[in-house]
């Protein structure tokens, strides 16, 4: 009876390890631009002060990721109750949901700073088929959390491989919108894109923000000179061509992606023997 019982226990613990992540259904999954709402006795009953600013996205896994400019602050929501969420710091309420609009009118609490607001919130993106292949994704944007000390080469490779992986997963994401633009507003770094290559810009092109998520300046030159290193000799990692540049570029840094990662799984192989 005995081992009946711990026969019984062993299997659902491992039923329960085994289980997939609960993925949420609620009107706060998507991907949102935040505008400030003035209260009524103002004399304008709306302004974007914030717009463009700030990007919120909730994503399924009741993972979310707060973009402002380049800086993202990512971890879990949760439900507290029917319409009721709770992420990092805030509290946010849902007031009146608009689907004709794509928008939520809602309450937000922020405990650190004891600030309260009314806001609207209006679909930035469309939710991918494969959410954890947006760009914004937390796991995607590893690259931008700035390090505490200086890192290794291998810490370095893994920054330049998760930044790599972010910029190619813009390109498919607007494929997959259908997007008119593509926009690098929040990622731009040290790629170049051609038509049908990837290549890197010139070290007084590289924007400020990008050197700011490495420890220091000598370790994003590091990645810098890493990256330099696998195109071809005159700069540009080439590939075919159908026509249709976003896909190819896409293609092409997915295939460059996939050559680092195995040249450095060839490398530490080879000094494990």
């Amino acid at each position: 009876m005995k081992k009946k019982h711990l026969l019984y226990v062993t299997i659902l613990f491992f039923s329960y390890c085994s289980s997939p992540v609960k993925e949420e259904k609620s009107s706060i999954i998507g991907s949102w631009k935040l505008l400030e709402v003035k209260t009524p006795n103002q004399e304008n009953s709306e302004k974007s002060s914030k717009s463009n600013k700030l990007i919120l996205h909730m994503f399924p896994d009741s993972t979310y990721t707060e973009l402002e400019g380049y800086k993202t602050r990512s971890g879990k929501w949760s439900s507290l109750k029917e319409n009721h969420f709770k992420y990092g710091n805030t509290k946010l309420v849902i007031e009146k949901e608009d689907k004709v609009n794509n928008s939520l009118l809602v309450n937000i609490y922020n405990e650190k700073e004891n600030l309260e607001s009314k806001l609207k919130l209006v679909e930035a993106e469309k939710v991918l088929k494969d959410y954890k292949e947006d760009p914004f994704y937390p796991d995607n944007n590893k690259w931008r959390q700035k390090p505490s000390r200086k890192e290794t080469n291998e810490e370095i490779r893994a920054r330049l491989l998760n930044y790599m992986l972010h910029y190619a997963y813009v390109l498919k994401a607007s494929i997959e919108r259908n997007s008119e633009k593509v926009s690098f507003a929040h990622s731009t770094g040290i790629i170049k894109l051609y038509q049908v290559g990837i290549g890197i810009l010139p070290k007084n092109k590289i924007k400020t923000p990008w050197i700011n998520c490495f420890y220091d300046h000598d370790d994003a030159m590091k990645a810098f000179y890493l990256f330099k290193s696998y195109l071809d000799e005159d700069g540009v990692f080439k590939g075919t061509s159908t026509g249709d540049w976003v896909k190819d570029d896409f293609d092409i840094l997915m295939t460059l992606h996939s050559k680092i990662k195995r040249k450095l799984k060839a490398n530490s192989e080879k000094f494990t023997e």
